[in-house]
This record gives C-alpha cells, structure tokens and sequence, in this order.
C-alpha cells in the first residue's frame, strides 16, 4: 500500500497512484482509497449511497467515500460541502483526477 500525504506530496503523486485501470490502494493523513465498492458510508449523504456502493474504487476521507470510479471507468466527486480537513483533500484529489482525463461532479 503507497503512502499519500495531503500536506507533504503532491497532487501529481496521487495522480500516479491513481492512473491506469487499475489504481492502487493508498493511505495517509486521514485520506484513502482501495479498490472495490465502499464499505461505508459516513457522512456521505444519501443520495449517493448507491452509487458509491457500486464502485471499482473509492476514495475515502476518514470514513466517508469524497471521490469513486464507476465500472464505467468514469470518476466522480460528488458536489458536497464537507469540513476544512476534507476540503484540502479534495483540493488534492480532485487535480489528480482532471490529470488523469477528468472526473464528472454529481
């Protein structure tokens, strides 16, 4: 499992973690991702319950999935407002992703 941190790495880092068909898992500062549907969903709202628990990977902030990749191959992030924390995450996850051909806000 790679490291990742959100303060110390870059988001090209993630970006490397994150490329190809199949990325790989991945852990630091209170940011993760691994492979196959989410496990849980914190505090993801509920609308987005289902989606996420059809994913090929998910990217989790703590306990709550923030980014996952449909069978599709498409990325996602849905348009959720989260804590200060979380938000510096996606300020990392989401350039990763547009780096990596983009991601779709839902």
């Amino acid at each position: 499992m790679r490291k990742y941190r959100v303060n110390s790495d870059s988001f090209t880092v993630l970006a490397d973690i994150l490329a190809g068909e199949t990325p790989e898992p991945f852990a630091g500062n209170s940011v993760s991702g691994s492979g196959g549907p989410a496990y849980g969903t914190g505090q993801l709202p509920v609308e987005y319950h289902s989606d996420a628990r059809k994913a090929t990977y998910v990217i989790y902030s703590y306990a709550t999935p923030v980014a996952w990749r449909r069978r599709s191959g498409e990325w996602v992030v849905p348009a959720v407002r989260y804590s200060v924390t979380t938000s510096k995450q996606l300020g990392c996850i989401r350039p990763a992703l547009a780096h990596n051909g983009g991601y779709t806000e839902i």
